[in-house]
Order: C-alpha cells, then structure tokens, then sequence
C-alpha cells in the first residue's frame, strides 16, 4: 500500500484535534495508525515532494505532543501518590497497617 500525503494530512488532523482536547485514548489510536502508515512507506518516498512536506508536518505534532504527553504523565502520577498518600491516612485512621 502505498501511503499518500492526504493519509498523513488527515492523520495530523486528527492528532491536533484530539491534542486539543486531550483525548488521550485517541491519540493512542492515532499513534498505532501513523506506526502502520510509516512502516508502509516505500523507500523511494522523499521523491513525493508533497509526501515529504506531509511528513514534516507530522513530526512537528509529534515534537509538540512529547512534551504535553510527559506533563499529563507526571500530574498523573502527582495524583496518584497524592491518592496513596490519602489512603494510607484512611487506613491509618481505621488502624490498618499497610
């Protein structure tokens, strides 16, 4: 299969639009999708001038989805020690050891 620069204009799309809105699940789905799109890319592909532009444009989601993906991990994991931390108090109020 060969992959066409619309695949990867609309992939990109995608991916803005669920950054927006930080649809994680959506951005995992779209994640595989461009893993398949690139492993299918011919090796002659830098010829497709538009390909190449498409391509660009892409990584440059990627370059600014890396770091909005590793702030929402780390306020993920503040939110779950905070929860431990929670727990332990509840369960040290109750008299459970844990």
């Amino acid at each position: 299969m060969a992959v066409s620069a619309n695949q990867i204009i609309r992939l990109t799309q995608a991916f803005n639009e669920a950054m927006a809105v930080q649809n994680w699940d959506q951005i995992k789905v779209l994640d595989e999708d461009c893993r398949m799109l690139v492993a299918s890319l011919s090796s002659d592909y830098s010829r497709d001038l538009d390909l190449v532009a498409a391509l660009q444009q892409l990584q440059a989601v990627y370059q600014k989805l890396i770091p909005v993906c590793e702030a929402e991990r780390k306020q993920l994991a503040i939110e779950l020690i905070q929860m431990n931390h929670a727990q332990q108090g509840i369960d040290c109020y109750r008299g459970v050891k844990s």
